[in-house]
């Protein structure tokens, strides 16, 4: 009996011991499962907190761009806006956002600020002979961007038939990542060797071909097309004041003189009369004489000189398109894209980027300076004309949305567009999986930045 009596305690206890581990098991088990819950819950508020922080920084770089189209000292490189700006204290962390942009290369940083998508040449409204001037894409790329070659591209004299022979076969970007479909065109092409994209010259972008990405070695940061290139710009066909233009190729044979002289309006009226199709506003700079159909010259002149070209350029147009795609802004662009435009060479695009550091914000709200400071004739001028513009209206950058001390943080590359009344996003991309662009500061750091700021 007493054997039977310990054999049956023995079997208890195992199966109290069982129990107890089951218990355990599943206590444990849950406690796991609420820690995962826990941690995944704090991980995506702690990533809703980052967004929140991010758009924080897109809603300033609206405010700013929206303020000042004409004036790139207010958005293109101003830290006191952009750079470690506090959003918010959650009683953990403190919540921060740095709006950056890639510099010139001679900088060898980025800028605290947004860079305007109209210095660069849209690839929608490039012809093939501008592309080689500003790219280093060979002839088999720029003939699948413009669905054309070199050698068969009219003479840019004509801008009405390169639109013509164009259309029907030329494809449209939304976003340059559409260039990947074509042949020819890999990320290198459109990213150059900024791997990571915090527009920053890493170890590894100039090594050569040692570590990925390939690079040419020679201590500069190459951004690939996205430097010269975009597909985002347009205007709308309007006055500064955004009134409606005149359209001089109108069949409203009524000039309203209101806006335009006395004598320009009559010049306007005699080219109607003798069937005269204008190119552009420009075409009216100091015109003297118009060609009468049986193809003689009449003297007659539009009095159109240095003071009255800025309203003559924003009052009319000769476009029935209500945007305006493609204008590159002649205050922010480089030499390198400034000489693809038609009538302006290397040497002067150097000078246009001489000039305009010099000029007055006001004079340089019109591209009419470009002929009253005596940089372009009034034959390259006309040239330029259907192509430039004095303002911008759509911008590039990167944001980075962060915490303190606990290190959270998402990054995005953003395009936004100040055209119509209401700023908007028109490409936004999580690009947080890169990597932190540059190193988070200490809390007294950012104390330190903003006290010189």
């Amino acid at each position: 009996m007493k054997i039977r009596l310990k054999k049956q305690r023995g079997f208890l206890l195992i199966a109290v011991l069982v129990i107890i581990v089951l218990a355990s098991m599943v206590a444990l088990s849950l406690l796991f499962r609420m820690r995962a819950e826990q941690a995944a819950f704090a991980a995506s508020a702690g990533s809703e907190q980052a967004w929140y922080a991010a758009m924080s920084g897109i809603n300033q770089a609206m405010h700013f761009a929206k303020s000042a189209p004409y004036d790139p000292a207010v958005w293109e490189n101003n830290p006191s806006a952009f750079r470690h700006h506090h959003v918010l204290d959650d009683g953990s962390d403190n919540w921060y956002f740095t709006v950056f942009s890639p510099a010139p290369p001679e900088e060898e940083t980025v800028r605290y600020g947004i860079v305007d998508e109209s210095r660069k040449i849209n690839l929608n409204k490039a012809t093939a002979e501008m592309l080689p001037r500003c790219t280093v894409l060979s002839p088999q790329q720029i003939e699948a961007i413009t669905g054309s070659s070199l050698t068969n591209t009219p003479s840019m004299a004509d801008p009405l038939a390169v639109e013509n022979l164009l259309g029907p076969v030329r494809p449209h970007f939304s976003t340059l990542d559409e260039l990947l479909k074509l042949p020819g065109f890999t990320p290198g092409v459109i990213y150059g060797e900024d791997a990571n994209h915090n527009y920053q010259l890493e170890p590894n972008e100039d090594d050569g071909v040692l570590l990925f990405p390939p690079d040419d070695s020679d201590g500069q940061l190459f951004l690939g097309l996205r430097e010269v290139a975009t597909v985002f710009t347009y205007q709308f066909d309007i006055a500064a004041d955004g009134s409606p233009r005149f359209q001089l190729n109108s069949t409203n044979r009524s000039v309203p003189e209101f806006i335009i002289p006395e004598q320009t309006a009559a010049y306007i009226e005699a080219a109607w009369s003798n069937k005269v199709i204008f190119k552009s506003p420009a075409d009216l700079l100091e015109a003297k004489m118009i060609k009468g159909p049986d193809g003689k010259e009449i003297a007659f002149d539009a009095r159109v000189g240095p003071q009255e070209l800025p309203a003559i350029l924003d009052q009319l147009t000769t476009t029935f398109e209500a945007r305006l795609v493609g204008l590159i802004n002649i205050n922010t662009a480089s030499v390198k894209v400034l000489q693809a435009i038609p009538g302006i060479n290397e040497a002067k695009a150097e000078l246009i980027v001489q000039t305009r550091e010099s000029l007055a914000t006001e004079l340089k709200q019109s591209p009419a300076w470009l002929y009253s400071e005596g940089v372009l004739t009034v034959d390259e001028f006309k040239l330029a004309a259907p192509h430039i513009t004095a303002r911008s209206l759509q911008f590039r950058f990167n944001v980075l949305g962060y915490a303190l001390p606990s290190g959270r943080y998402r990054i995005y590359e953003v395009v936004i567009d100040t055209a119509d009344k209401a700023p908007q996003i028109i490409y936004l991309r999580d690009i947080t999986r890169f990597g932190l662009p540059f190193a988070l500061p200490a809390a007294d750091e950012i104390e330190n930045v903003q006290t010189q700021i």
